[in-house]
Order: structure tokens, then sequence, then C-alpha cells
């Protein structure tokens, strides 16, 4: 016969958090870390078609290789906590199911990090584009964003917790008045070799910006205006007050944020 699984390691190889395998459709392994790969197999003597477990990519399925089936699948950027792995198959006799979790590895590169969680699809360029949407694979970095779903919608604060996505400009009516802010998602991380730095940019009319960047700081930015509202794992949500008005003197009516490379 011909024999389906994956080896059952428990800590005896680096990046590999643990392994495990059980009689029957289903296996669980502790993932201490989010980001991390699951490998998994399933084999059995005989039975119908197999159904690798929901979320995970099918690598292989057979079913007529002499008197044996089996299955392989993976899941990529698994959450922490348990992996239990599922396969489905009708009338099985003589299975079993094995896992291993490999974990993230960090190689000083946060994006070449964050680019790899998202293999097989190749986002390891930081100016393509793959899934057509308004947002290089930089800018999806940089906002928490992912960049093989097309969407570029803006961010959303429950407060608390929050969904990235594009800057926004809230508002609020402290005494009756109006008062704007410029809320992004930024990275943990910005600043640091691999990562990305942000400036903040304002403008009256689309044309002329001054920006947080210059060389010479406009009047208006104050660093430690600068408000982290929340954190969550690589992520927080910040924000900064309008800036009533510019350095030329016009008040200030659009915003951006401006992200670049740390080398």
């Amino acid at each position: 016969g011909i024999g389906f699984g994956v080896v059952s390691i428990s800590g005896s190889a680096p990046g590999v958090s643990g392994g495990a395998a059980a009689g029957g459709l289903e296996v669980s392994v502790p993932n201490p870390d989010a980001g991390s790969f699951v490998m998994s197999a399933y084999s059995s003597n005989t039975g119908g078609g197999i159904t690798v477990p929901t979320g995970h990519g099918e690598v292989y399925s057979a079913t007529n290789i002499g008197s044996a089936a089996g299955a392989a699948a993976y899941r990529n950027n698994a959450a922490a906590g348990t992996q239990t792995v599922t396969y489905a198959q009708g009338s099985p006799t003589g299975h079993s199911t094995a896992a291993a979790v490999f974990l993230p590895v960090s190689d000083g590169d946060p994006y070449g990090t964050w680019a790899d969680g998202f293999l097989p699809t190749d986002v390891s360029d930081p100016a393509g584009n793959g899934d057509g949407d308004s947002l290089t694979n930089l800018l999806e970095f940089a906002f928490g964003t992912d960049p093989t779903v097309s969407d570029s919608t803006s961010l959303v604060w429950s407060d608390p917790g929050f969904t990235p996505g594009t800057p926004i400009v809230a508002h609020s009516f402290p005494g009756g008045g109006v008062d704007f802010k410029a809320r992004f998602i930024r990275r943990v991380d910005h600043g640091a070799p691999g990562s990305v730095d942000y400036a903040l940019r304002f403008s009256s009319d689309l044309t002329d910006w001054e920006s947080s960047s210059d060389v010479s700081a406009p009047g208006w930015w104050v660093p430690g205006d600068l408000t982290v509202l929340e954190t969550d794992g690589d992520y927080e949500l910040v924000e900064y007050p309008y800036p009533f008005f510019l350095d030329g003197g016009p008040k200030a009516r659009f915003f951006q944020v401006e992200v670049t490379e740390v080398p």
C-alpha cells in the first residue's frame, strides 16, 4: 500500500512548534503564535471522496491509489490558539489525521515577514497591486489591509476594536462646536528598518501641501498631539487634530497620509 501522512514533531526542529497525529478525521495542535503555517495530512484504507478542512488550501486528494486514500492541506497565517484540523470522508476505514505547526520566522524584515504570510500569493513587490484595488502592496502593509482582496474601504473604529482600512476624517461636536481629526492605521514597528514611516499632509486646495516630514516642520505639527487610540497586534489606530490654519494662511480642508519605505 501507499502511506499518507505528516510526521508528528514536538519541538525537535527549529521553527516547528509541535505536531500531533490521531486516529479518525480530526486532530488538534497547539499554536502559540499568530501567523503560523499549519500543514496536515489524512489517510484511510478505504472510503469515498475526501474534503479538506474548511479554510485550508488543498495540496492533493486521491481515493484511487491501490486500496488507499489520502489528502493533504495547509493553512497559512493561522491565528494563535489551538488549531483543530478536520477532514471529511464518506465511510472511511483505518483512517488517521496528522498535523504540524510551523512558526513564523522573523528575519528583521517586517515587510518580508508580512508578505510571507500571504504565500502562495506573491506580494513581495511593495509596488505591486495584484488584487487590483487602489492600494499598492506597501500601502496594504502600512494600513493593515489584505493584499489578496480587492477592497480599499475606510477603517472602522468600534471602540473597543478596529477594522483596518484607509484613513478617514473623524468628527465630533464638543460644546456645540465641531472638531475634526485625521485618523489612520499605523504599524507598531513604524520607523524600523524594513517597515514604513508615516507623514501627515494637509492642503487647502489639493495643490499645495504642507507635510509633517518637511525639512522645516510646519507650525501646526506637534508630535505630542498624535494620539494612539487603540493597539491590536502589529497595528495601532492613531489620530491627529486638524490644524485650523496652515502656515501659508488658508484653512486646512484636505489631508493625506504619506507612506515611505524604511531601508
